[in-house]
């Protein structure tokens, strides 16, 4: 699942798409009025992994890095490339 400033930031851009320039500042508005806009964005993530799309950082962290080159030194790995892949979408964060 993705991490709560990911969907903050989607939740944040459907909130501004909606309402315009001149509309209250997110940070402005109270929980019970954000969570519409939470919960918007929580399910447009949800139906985008179900349909087997994740969402990942630009540049790979470095638990990503990590993941990656344990599977690459795994002795029955073979180095694909598509298994070292597979680990670092495992450790995203």
């Amino acid at each position: 699942m993705p991490s709560d400033e990911i969907i903050e930031t989607m939740a944040r851009a459907i909130y501004n798409g909606r309402n315009g320039p001149g509309c209250t500042s997110w940070g402005r508005l109270p929980g019970r009025h954000k969570a519409p806009y939470l919960g918007d964005a929580r399910a447009a993530l949800s139906a985008a992994e179900a349909a087997g799309w994740v969402m990942v950082p630009k540049e790979p962290t470095l638990t990503m890095r990590r993941a990656g080159a344990e599977e690459r030194d795994r002795p029955d790995s073979g180095a694909a490339v598509s298994s070292i892949y597979g680990a670092m979408i495992e450790a995203r964060p």
